[in-house]
């Protein structure tokens, strides 16, 4: 980070692409993202999704590039999800995953009154 005498900042940015990835739950129509799930972008770890079950990863690659993303749950179907993207501008990847154990179907008993 430099200010020169004109009293203009200069920073140096990582330059690179973006690649976002949502994990999400599906069950009985209702969507919650998965906290905890691992990224991996080109092999290595590249993070876990956050209480949204959003994750950013910066990819400094060259462009045209054939990228590796990977995601794994616990306690979802399916364990994990692989895919590919070619590297060209941002990237997004949505998934939607299915609870291994899904939640009790809840019901509501009204009492009935004649009309």
């Amino acid at each position: 980070m430099q200010i020169d005498n004109r009293g203009v900042l200069r920073m140096a940015m990582i330059q690179g692409q973006t690649i976002d990835v949502f994990a999400i739950a599906k069950t009985y129509n209702h969507k919650k993202g998965i906290a905890g799930a691992q990224v991996m972008v080109g092999g290595r770890v590249a993070g876990e999704t956050d209480g949204f079950g959003r994750l950013s990863y910066l990819y400094t690659g060259a462009k045209g590039d054939l990228v590796d993303v990977a995601i794994k749950v616990e306690k979802h179907l399916p364990n994990t999800y692989e895919t590919d993207f070619v590297a060209q501008g941002s990237m997004t990847l949505v998934r939607y995953f299915t609870p291994a154990q899904p939640p009790a179907v809840k019901l509501t008993a009204l009492k009935m009154r004649p009309a």
